[in-house]
């Protein structure tokens, strides 16, 4: 009788990788529950609640980020998990922080002015995903947008401020300002991870760090982008 043939076994390396990708994926759930319940927080009032929470999101937000690229795991469904948690914490939930914090005392100005963050963010979002993969997006990122609107909701800024914030980073999420592809190194992820432990605690000083991050990227973005030309050239 013939011997049959062995079939060859598949490489097992798969399963190896799809923890840590799952691992991703959890992070970033867990940024978009937490900024669900940030949204919850400012709803009732407790911006305290709300400004903890928003730094545990970002850790996880960054957490997850530095899974996905750091191991070269980035995938269709992980991308558009961050897209809804990017809308979730730094859209929507920095918006009704903000709103409630100060804009409420404008009355419909306020109203409107957190109404158009929200929408400035979902139309940024919708372009991030048309230009997935590209070095270079339009539209001010909506972690940098929500960290700045956050961290001065965290120092306390006066209503007018909250409102010129929202307006600058609503433009330039709008507007066809190119920014490269933002690339966190290891230094400045730890930075970053401390910074949001101290604010995750309560206490408001650790929103300078991701406040400055936001400011400084929003106004030296395009300036990066720049320098980057010129060398190619």
């Amino acid at each position: 009788m013939a011997q049959r043939r062995k079939r060859p076994q598949a490489p097992q390396a798969a399963p190896q990788r799809a923890r840590p990708r799952s691992t991703a994926n959890a992070l970033t759930l867990a940024c978009l529950g937490l900024g669900f319940l940030a949204t919850l927080a400012s709803g009732r009032g407790d911006s305290k609640a709300a400004l903890g929470l928003l730094a545990l999101a970002g850790l996880a937000d960054t957490l997850a980020g530095r899974v996905a690229h750091g191991w070269a795991l980035e995938s269709e469904m992980g991308a558009e998990l961050d897209s809804l948690a990017s809308l979730m914490t730094w859209g929507v939930a920095a918006s009704l922080l903000a709103y409630s914090a100060g804009l409420e005392s404008l009355g419909l100005p306020g109203i409107l002015l957190a109404g158009f963050a929200a929408m400035a963010a979902a139309w940024r979002l919708c372009k991030g995903d048309v230009q997935q993969g590209r070095e270079v997006h339009e539209g001010l990122p909506l972690p940098a947008a929500g960290a700045l609107l956050t961290a001065a909701v965290a120092f306390n800024a006066p209503p007018l401020i909250l409102a010129g914030l929202i307006l600058l980073a609503g433009l330039g999420q709008l507007l066809p300002i190119r920014y490269p592809r933002p690339a966190v190194s290891l230094v400045a992820a730890v930075s970053l991870l401390l910074s949001l432990g101290v604010a995750a605690f309560g206490l408001r000083a650790g929103w300078i760090l991701p406040g400055l991050a936001g400011l400084i990227w929003g106004l030296g973005g395009p300036l990066f982008r720049s320098r980057k030309v010129v060398r190619a050239r």
